[in-house]
């Protein structure tokens, strides 16, 4: 966590409310730190800004270490679906790479 980057970061997203990336990164600054912050964040940012297709593949992973199974497969599911819509291939490919680790890891 650098407390410097993230204090820039505010002031950015303070300029700009709408740039769903400078909320993005202070959250993944304060992952490991304050994920209690992070889940309400990235949920936030879901709902807010749903076609900022980098959200989906950090949300669910931190869903998923936090035991909100469900939320995190829909998430990923959800992520999938958005990510088809735009062609991005390489998005596309590791969000269900990822899925079928994490569905693998359920099924444990």
């Amino acid at each position: 966590m650098n407390i410097k980057r993230i204090e820039q970061l505010q002031i950015a997203l303070q300029k700009n409310p709408t740039d769903p990336f400078l909320a993005y990164a202070i959250t993944l600054e304060l992952l490991g730190a304050n994920d209690e912050f992070c889940l309400a964040s990235f949920r936030k940012l879901l709902i807010d800004f749903p076609d900022y297709l980098p959200t989906y593949y950090q949300a669910a992973l931190l869903f998923s270490n936090h035991g909100f199974i469900e939320e995190a497969r829909s998430t990923f599911l959800l992520g999938i679906e958005k990510t088809k819509a735009t062609n991005n291939v390489k998005g596309l490919q590791e969000l269900k790479n990822t899925l079928a680790n994490f569905e693998a890891e359920q099924d444990q």
